[in-house]
């Protein structure tokens, strides 16, 4: 039965690329293929680098080099018009007409004045619905490596205003939601599986490496009504277009070995891939634990690939299609703190799997995509207890789960006139979970339907407003939810801008509650409202303020051995956010500040309590120096939690939750230094985690026979140094991303 509902979930999504394909076809007329150069410039005549350039009602696209220079190329009739427009942060949008009557142009375009010089409000055509709202937290890849030291995406999402990573977990908690209340998505498409398999305590890692991807966008709430289920928070990640450059390259560091290749099949079309083993065993057997109860006894071991298949089709659509893997095997051993010298062995294996593609094209002025993507993972943790010292089991058993999940998705937006931009889309979401626990074994399907529709509207010079609802039915709950969301932005002049956004969230309870029953259980509801007001001093300065407030019901929550979605919480508080890129010579820093108030009746909570994955206060300082003629960039990051929540035993129900760990104090300090071994590139990457060298304790485990014993809930090691070299097998001529990065700094 799931296979046939995997299936036919699979024809669907074809179907409907191919539908989709057809059309286009029919439509195509005498057209050539065109190339476009030029440069982008201000009103004073100085380049503009990173503008974004594209040709009005299509999908081709550039960005500009550190020297304002352009090239792109696109399908057009001979004779005909064009309109080509570059878009860069806080300047108002240049338009460019175009007569197509040579098959190369070269144009100049000049932005004519900044956004904050003017009390105007702008729609764009290219602007997607969400990037209207101002509840977004945006961080490029370069930051994203900077601020983390050791690689991992949701290392730098910790230095965004309302974001805590939980170190135990590594999941991402987003203004006092759960980590699984924020939901990822890869181009639009839904990421289950994001994290890496790791046993109790030491948190997983981001799946994937942050060099695959142009940018991150982290939506704190309010986010648009194409994306569902997810309660708190959702983390957009845009993989990069055709690459400029192609070339081979090596990863080398004592921990793994990575090679990299980016080739051209032709001029319309890419290959990227990246093959990386990690064995971390050597270094583990170097290296003692700061907890002497834990040690690796085996890896953890990890082979992971990636395809990445790009493609200009002839029609003027483009194709996209990506495919990971990774196989994994961890040992560890712990502890077992209710007998003495017991220890428990857990030894985990993992399989995931992820592939995903679309295309998307233009016609008659309605952008189209369609896609579809495919997850699977096998996770198997046998779990050993022993006696220390005679080394005699005492006992074992096995846990573990398997999953596949499917997305289809199809959607179509259109600029009407210079005021209304419109997002349709319909979509559907498949899970098939096996859970096994001891003897106990349950299997899931679920089959999520979803449509949606919103709209931007430029009411008036100064004012932007989104409207959108999304509808969804879930065939494992039997139930529907209809999610109306709503956002508002207003220039109030003098450069300050108001923003204002609320709506509706659902979500499907966890899997691992819904071994009962699930119909008799409801979708997981948050109500969101948001107020923010952001000043600007100018392009590359401004400070941003956020108050926010969320309503939590039909929670999931325990009645004696029964489950009920009769839970209910809420969030509140607010953000500061202070962004510098100007005042100080090659250094661009932000400064925020968060406090979030927050508690929840769930579970099986006996009063309403601030849950463990939450800190009230929190803040972070990132600074990014480059030092141009040492060809070298440094980035640092502080990050201050107060302490969390931990369950005492010992405590009463009125007390449920009461103690706090000490408060968390985070500094990392990255170093990245470009050179050249011959006529070849090179980068020598540098990190230390946790300078400072205090012992981040996560909460306490209490022995069940003896609670007036504990011990602490720690990392595996108190710091942690990497250091590694990347090798870039083109010559140092084509390989300028270094050079170009501190030009622009």
């Amino acid at each position: 039965m799931a296979h046939k509902i995997l299936t036919s979930l699979l024809v669907r999504g074809l179907l409907s690329l191919c539908l989709l394909s057809s059309s286009f076809a029919l439509l195509q007329a005498n057209t050539v293929q065109v190339s476009i150069e030029g440069y982008v410039k201000n009103v004073h005549g100085f380049p503009e680098a990173n503008a974004f350039v594209y040709i009005e009602g299509t999908f081709d696209e550039t960005v500009t080099d550190s020297t304002g220079y352009f090239e792109l190329s696109t399908e057009s009739e001979m004779g005909a018009m064009i309109m080509l427009i570059a878009h860069k942060k806080d300047y108002l949008d240049a338009f460019e007409p175009i007569t197509v009557n040579t098959a190369q142009l070269s144009v100049e375009v000049v932005f004519s004045q900044k956004i904050y010089d003017l009390d105007l409000v702008t729609v764009t055509a290219k602007k997607t619905i969400e990037k209207e709202f101002m509840q977004v937290q945006s961080i490029q890849t370069l930051e994203a490596i900077l601020s983390s030291s050791d690689g991992n995406i949701l290392s730098s999402m910790n230095t965004l205003p309302g974001a805590q990573q939980v170190g135990e977990t590594g999941e991402l908690s987003v203004r006092g939601g759960a980590g699984h209340e924020t939901s990822f998505f890869v181009d639009g498409m839904l990421l289950r599986q994001y994290l890496s398999s790791s046993t109790p305590g030491t948190g997983g890692r981001m799946r994937f490496s942050a060099d695959l991807f142009q940018s991150f966008q982290l939506n704190t709430g309010g986010y648009s009504a194409e994306y569902g289920q997810a309660l708190s928070s959702i983390l957009l990640m845009e993989t990069k277009d055709m690459p400029t450059q192609f070339n081979e390259g090596f990863f080398i560091s004592p921990f793994f070995l990575s090679s990299q290749t980016k080739t051209s099949l032709s001029k319309t079309a890419s290959l990227e891939s990246d093959v990386s083993y990690t064995n971390f065993s050597f270094i583990s057997k170097l290296l003692k634990t700061d907890d002497p109860d834990k040690s690796l006894f085996s890896g953890p071991e990890t082979i992971e690939g990636n395809l990445f298949f790009k493609k200009k089709l002839k029609d003027g659509g483009y194709f996209k299609s990506f495919l990971y893997g990774t196989k994994s095997k961890i040992g560890f051993a712990d502890r077992d703190i209710n007998r003495e010298n017991g220890q428990i062995r857990y030894n985990l294996d993992n399989d995931n799997i992820y592939t995903t593609s679309s295309y998307k094209k233009q016609i008659n002025g309605w952008n189209f995509l369609s896609a579809i993507s495919l997850g699977y993972d096998r996770e198997d943790i046998g779990i050993d207890s022993v006696a220390k010292a005679e080394d005699i089991l005492h006992g074992s058993f096995f846990t573990g789960d398997k999953e596949w999940t499917g997305h289809a998705k199809v959607k179509a937006a259109k600029q009407f006139g210079n005021s209304i931009l419109l997002n349709v889309g319909s979509e559907s979401f498949y899970s098939d979970k096996r859970i096994t626990y001891r003897s106990l074994k349950a299997h899931l399907q679920e089959l999520i339907w979803a449509s949606y529709v919103e709209g931007s509207i430029r009411l008036s010079r100064r004012a932007n407003l989104s409207v959108g609802t999304r509808f969804e039915y879930s065939t494992l709950l039997k139930k529907s939810s209809f999610s109306p969301r709503v956002n508002m932005t207003v220039n109030l002049g003098n450069n300050y801008t108001l923003n204002v956004a609320g709506g509706e969230f659902y979500q499907t309870p966890q899997y691992r509650y819904l071994t009962v029953d699930p119909s008799t259980l409801k979708f997981q509801k948050a109500r969101h409202a948001i107020l923010g007001l952001e000043k600007r001093f100018s392009r590359d300065q401004y400070l941003k303020f956020d108050l926010f407030h969320k309503r939590y019901d039909q929670l999931i929550r325990f009645n004696g051995n029964d489950v009920e979605s009769t839970g209910n919480g809420y969030t509140r508080g607010f953000e500061i956010l202070w962004r510098d890129e100007e005042s100080i010579r090659s250094v661009e820093y932000h400064v925020n500040y968060s406090l979030t108030d927050t508690k929840r009746n769930y579970l099986d909570y006996p009063i309403a309590a601030q849950p463990t994955f939450v800190s009230k206060h929190q803040g972070s300082l990132v600074v990014y120096k480059s030092f141009t003629k040492l060809s070298t960039l440094v980035g640092t990051s502080y990050t201050y939690q107060s302490g969390r929540p931990f369950y005492n035993p010992n405590r009463t129900d009125a007390e449920f939750l009461a103690d706090r760990t000490k408060d968390f104090h985070i500094a990392r300090v990255n170093i990245a230094y470009s050179f050249n071994l011959g006529d070849h590139s090179a980068i020598l990457v540098v990190s230390l985690d946790n300078v400072i060298g205090n012992q981040q304790v996560y909460g306490y485990e209490y022995a069940a026979l003896d609670p007036s014993f504990r011990r602490e809930i720690t990392p595996l090691y108190r710091r942690f140094l990497f250091v590694g070299g990347f090798l870039n097998l083109g010559t140092s001529k084509d390989s300028k991303k270094m050079k170009e990065i501190l030009r622009n700094r």
